[in-house]
């Protein structure tokens, strides 16, 4: 591990786990306000929350090292996108939950052979 690299997630401690699940939970229920109660529809909540997710992304980034609001900004931005893309997957193109799973996990396991093979590590103190 670089020395010079800085932390940019939080320690995982349990006030971590704590917002975590608050934030994950706001993504169900972000999701499901942009969508349904605001009549956007997934297909929208989705472009709305990936768009932010980007650029709060960009700006975590550009920040260099961990700042809470960014990170958080940057979690929840993709837990209302998740949410959304799940309820597409389940809904719209009528997958169902066995096959939104089976293609989610094909995703993150794609994802973290690919983190893997590009830094040694799936090390997330340091990324």
């Amino acid at each position: 591990m670089n020395a010079n690299l800085k932390n940019r997630v939080p320690h995982i401690i349990f006030l971590y786990w704590v917002i975590k699940i608050a934030s994950t939970t706001l993504g169900e229920t972000g999701a499901d306000m942009f969508s349904m109660t605001f009549n956007l529809g997934y297909g929208e909540t989705i472009l709305i929350f990936m768009i932010l997710f980007l650029l709060f992304l960009v700006i975590k980034l550009l920040l260099k090292g961990y700042h809470p609001l960014a990170y958080w900004l940057t979690f929840t931005a993709t837990a209302i996108a998740g949410t959304a893309i799940s309820d597409f997957i389940d809904r719209t193109l009528k997958l169902g939950y066995t096959w939104g799973s089976v293609i989610l996990t094909a995703l993150l396991v794609i994802s973290l052979v690919v983190w893997y093979r590009k830094e040694k590590s799936i090390n997330v103190e340091y990324i």
